[in-house]
């Protein structure tokens, strides 16, 4: 069962059949598993404002390359009935960020972002550690150097590969996508650009929810999940990322609640906690 919440908007559930996720592994494959969770899992839905990402921008790794093993150990792979279908990243050893619309039960706007809590927590080894997360207004420079991660394409209208994939990619200004995507200007606190126009790197279809990392002062940190991008095609296109800073306190909030020491809430608890603000609003 996955429990989906989001601040101030019905609670919702849904089913899912087996469900898994796969983490700190270099080759997506049943003999190549480092570690695999199984079991329900606890969904927050963050969506705040008035943004569209649908099942068709979702993105995947394009001109990128195999990646080491243990380079990327917070990379998770969301599978359903044995399939990859979104990337995500460890924060500790309950919880796993990935992107909102990995969700598809109903048309969601807002915020690309959501979180996963564990029923069992994750055993920390060589090939699977957390990622550092980034303070909250944190602005990376452009022209940053960065690395998004995934499963997906390596070549335009390849089918896509089992080994994860890495790609260096540059943050830009939003403008850019703005103006490459048709997106509002409305985008500029939520999310950040960014794009390889050099190596023709960039996330296409299937593979969101996947971290965008940058190395800050020696330190890995996740800047952006892998959000909306565009159908793939030969030329080069930037790719929007949901920008972690902004949302680092929400992430904080919920990570550090009461249930993520391992305890399961109730859906009393969880409803409770859905309508007290909405109460002591009348």
């Amino acid at each position: 069962m996955l429990e989906w919440q989001a601040p101030s908007w019905p609670h919702l559930t849904m089913e899912s059949k087996p469900r898994a996720l796969v983490l700190g592994v270099s080759a997506l494959g049943p003999q190549r598993f480092w570690q695999l969770v199984e079991g329900p899992l606890l969904l927050l839905l963050l969506l705040p404002a008035a943004f569209n990402c649908t099942a068709e921008t979702q993105g995947k790794v394009l001109g990128g390359q195999d990646a080491p093993p243990g380079r990327w150990p917070w990379q998770v792979s969301l599978q359903y009935n044995g399939h990859h279908t979104c990337g995500g990243t460890i924060l500790n050893q309950h919880w796993v960020l990935t992107a909102a619309h990995c969700f598809p039960r109903q048309a969601l706007t807002g915020g690309d972002i959501a979180l996963l809590q564990l029923r069992n927590p994750v055993r920390f080894s060589t090939f699977v550690r957390p990622v550092s997360l980034p303070p909250p207004a944190f602005q990376m420079q452009l022209q940053g150097e960065c690395w998004v991660t995934g499963w997906g394409q390596v070549h335009y209208k390849e089918k896509p590969v089992m080994t994860l994939q890495e790609a260096q990619v540059f943050i830009m200004n939003n403008t850019y996508c703005e103006l490459y995507l048709g997106l509002p200007h409305s985008t500029h606190s939520t999310m950040l650009c960014a794009a390889n126009l050099r190596d023709k790197a960039m996330a296409c279809m299937g593979d969101s929810g996947g971290p965008l990392v940058c190395k800050v002062n020696g330190t890995w940190l996740q800047l952006g999940v892998v959000s909306c991008g565009r159908v793939c095609l030969p030329t080069v296109a930037p790719n929007l990322y949901t920008c972690v800073s902004h949302f680092s306190a929400w992430i904080t909030k919920n990570i550090r609640a009461p249930q993520a020491a391992g305890t399961w809430p109730s859906p009393l608890t969880l409803l409770l906690q859905l309508l007290l603000p909405l109460l002591t609003t009348l």
